[in-house]
């Protein structure tokens, strides 16, 4: 839910910057902001999911015996923080095939039958 709510208040917070563009700049700042949301999402979501280990701590063990050495709240925070920041890189190439197909189309290489601008496309989000 964390995610869902955040995603749709940025959307909504940078709706007039995305109503007053065209053309190309309307295609780069629709995608940011998709891409944005998604990420801070991803974000939002991880670090709701893990907050019984925030709470809590983790367990820290000694690696040379597995002995466990007791419980860390500070080690629980790095892997959090770690983790939910995985998740911006792992959204990140979302934006990836939009401006892959923009650079197609101003480079005027954009086909003009529909099946292979079709093809195009599925190849830019698919390899």
């Amino acid at each position: 839910m964390t995610s869902i709510s955040l995603s749709v208040g940025i959307r909504l917070a940078l709706a007039k910057q995305t109503a007053r563009a065209t053309g190309a700049r309307f295609l780069i700042l629709n995608v940011m902001v998709g891409t944005l949301a998604s990420c801070a999402g991803g974000f939002a979501n991880n670090v709701a999911m893990r907050q019984c280990e925030l709470k809590r701590g983790v367990e820290i063990t000694n690696p040379e015996n597995g002995e466990s050495l007791g419980l860390s709240k500070l080690a629980a925070q790095k892997a959090v923080i770690q983790t939910a920041t995985s998740r911006i890189f792992l959204s990140a190439p979302i934006a990836l095939p939009a401006f892959m197909l923009l650079a197609v189309e101003r480079a005027g290489m954009m086909p003009q039958g529909k099946k292979t601008k079709l093809a195009l496309e599925l190849a830019c989000v698919y390899f």
